[in-house]
């Protein structure tokens, strides 16, 4: 069993927009999760695409020609925050926040679902 994980940090979207895609590619197979993402007008779309071709890159680099490849893990954390002043009126300031996340995927070249579905026995 092949890993590989891919990281990008310090993007300029917040980590809460970002989750649902996360949430929705975990578990799946690598085209099916790419259909997703092709799918979704969420707006970091090209930020999992990047993800998701590094990792397929380094299992590649590893020397892993399964053509079956799987989301194992799709993570997003939340990063450092801008903290920024905006004027408003009769001389005030309010505080405003630019959230930025970092993304990790992990790929590998065995179904995770099929695998914990042995552990726990078979359904029905």
């Amino acid at each position: 069993m092949s890993e590989a994980t891919a990281k990008i940090r310090f993007i300029r979207i917040s980590p809460r927009k970002m989750v649902l895609l996360a949430r929705a590619i975990k578990g799946q197979s690598l085209t099916r999760a790419e259909w997703i993402i092709k799918d979704s007008n969420l707006g970091s779309e090209s930020y999992f695409n990047h993800a998701l071709t590094n990792a397929t890159a380094m299992l590649k680099q590893k020397g892993v020609t399964s053509s079956e490849l799987w989301v194992k893990n799709a993570t997003v954390d939340q990063a450092s925050r801008l903290k920024r002043h905006r004027p408003t009126q009769r001389g005030r300031a309010l505080a405003f926040q630019h959230v930025s996340s970092h993304l990790q995927v992990t790929l590998t070249d065995e179904n995770p679902i099929k695998k914990q579905e042995d552990k726990n026995g078979p359904k029905g």
